[in-house]
């Protein structure tokens, strides 16, 4: 009973496979919270990018505020199945380390690339449907 009340841990079971679990369990929660964190990075900062872009060239906004709000919630709810993901052996097998650099790292180089294809967007609303002047904004803006 004295070991029980000076004891950070108490093991509800006999073997010592259970710290072993809940290490791996960690390892696993922690591969899945750099996705997610990776995934919502990039995508900001690719979403970010694109109306600054836009906006630069468009005479009007190319989105509004409440069309941002909904493609968060959109890509926000997709997001969800993430922290149920497969996570690689090696990612499980040695402790891994909070890395800002590499989440900017993979921010910047995936960030652009999600603008490339909301630039296509943007061109294809311009040129393709004409939705050129503030007239058709709301047609831009829905595509």
């Amino acid at each position: 009973d004295i070991a029980k009340e000076s004891a950070d841990l108490i093991l509800l079971e006999k073997s010592l496979m259970v710290l072993e679990k809940g290490v791996i369990e960690g390892r696993r929660t922690f591969a899945n919270m750099l996705k997610y964190i990776k995934m919502t990075a990039s995508s900001n900062f690719g979403n970010v990018f694109s109306v600054l872009i836009a906006s630069a060239f468009i005479p009007f906004l190319p989105m509004l505020p409440i069309h941002l709000l909904i493609q968060n919630l959109l890509y926000d709810v997709s997001q969800i199945v993430i922290p149920f993901d497969n996570v690689d052996e090696e990612l499980i097998a040695k402790p891994q380390r909070w890395q800002p650099e590499e989440v900017g790292r993979f921010m910047v180089v995936f960030g652009p690339i999600s603008s490339i294809f909301d630039m296509i967007t943007f061109g294809l609303m311009w040129f393709v449907f004409s939705a050129n002047t503030p007239e058709h904004q709301t047609l831009f803006q829905s595509g």
